[in-house]
């Protein structure tokens, strides 16, 4: 298998199932418990080595699934397991010591069935939580071995920024895509900061970047974690689908595939995120891994030159 593998981290989100956040779906439709395990084991026999979950994803379902595939692999120590806590959940009764996030991990641990976490970020905190004083907790479970690195998973490009500039941690993740690109002007302005490493998440702009989503078209209503997107957002990143698959067949590729191979082959980027729930999204990944990597490059070319359309 291609080694730009190494490039790409599994997202878990969506083995996590289904889940309701306030009456709303924030989850996915999965398929069964068991075909769930497999895929994880899959794709760690194709050379996956980076897993992005969270306590959040089903609830801990996620979780305990990445655990049992990697445990299933007897792979442990080829792969690198990121997982994430909310402190906001009910943030009325977070205590805000060390005792509450220690039980978070605990669990965490428990559920991944490891006895050390490789990468534990904060999950979308509000901007006053990224502070010394939660640095301060997570410094600890370091020193405690419960994790190795530990860093912040941002819910804006602000809080990235502001992540990056306190040091909370060596591993930072914002969304990067196509479509989603100025993260990048944040990581030149700290190219001479080599103290930590930028994960892109949601390369494909939760799902929509797929010749499915075109197929189907605008109107769509969606049954899951899309749900909430608002419809201008979705109206938009469907007309730059739209242009953008002819771009992509005339490669010989899904749009997807073409929205994968930007992120892939980005060298600022050193790993970039994308959600897997089927085997079929496994094989579509393994069939462009499988182009040889002058190719790719000029898919990538081919896509860093688009410009998306205007959000009006």
């Amino acid at each position: 298998m291609n080694s730009l593998i190494k490039r790409l981290g599994f997202g878990c989100w969506q083995i996590g199932g289904n889940r309701q956040l306030n009456g709303v779906n924030n989850g996915w439709h999965p398929i069964e418990k068991n075909q769930r395990v497999a895929l994880v084991e899959r794709a760690i026999e194709l050379g996956f080595t980076f897993f992005d979950t969270a306590s959040s994803y089903g609830d801990g379902e996620s979780e305990e699934i990445l655990g049992l595939g990697v445990y299933n692999s007897r792979r442990r120590d080829k792969v690198q397991i990121c997982t994430k806590i909310n402190l906001t959940k009910g943030a009325e009764e977070w205590p805000g010591n060390w005792r509450s996030i220690e039980k978070n991990i605990q669990k965490s641990l428990e559920r991944l069935k490891v006895d050390k976490i490789d990468v534990l970020l904060l999950h979308n905190p509000p901007l006053d939580f990224i502070c010394e004083k939660n640095k301060g907790f997570f410094e600890e479970a370091k020193a405690r071995l419960y994790i190795d690195r530990y860093g912040v998973s941002a819910r804006s490009l602000f809080d990235l920024e502001a992540s990056i500039k306190l040091g909370f941690g060596q591993i930072f993740q914002w969304n990067f895509s196509i479509l989603e690109r100025r993260a990048l002007k944040i990581l030149e302005a700290y190219s001479s900061n080599k103290s930590f490493t930028f994960v892109g998440r949601s390369i494909l702009y939760r799902g929509l970047l797929t010749d499915n989503f075109v197929n189907m078209g605008v109107d769509k209503r969606f049954n899951d974690a899309r749900s909430k997107l608002n419809f201008d957002v979705v109206e938009w990143v469907y007309k730059n689908a739209v242009t953008l698959r002819p771009l992509a067949f005339d490669l010989g590729l899904t749009l997807s595939q073409l929205a994968v191979s930007y992120a892939l082959m980005n060298p600022v980027v050193p790993i970039s995120l994308i959600g897997v729930r089927t085997f079929d999204n496994l094989d579509s990944l393994e069939h462009l891994l499988s182009i040889e990597r002058a190719k790719l490059q000029a898919c990538y070319e081919v896509a860093s030159d688009f410009v998306p359309l205007p959000f009006d």
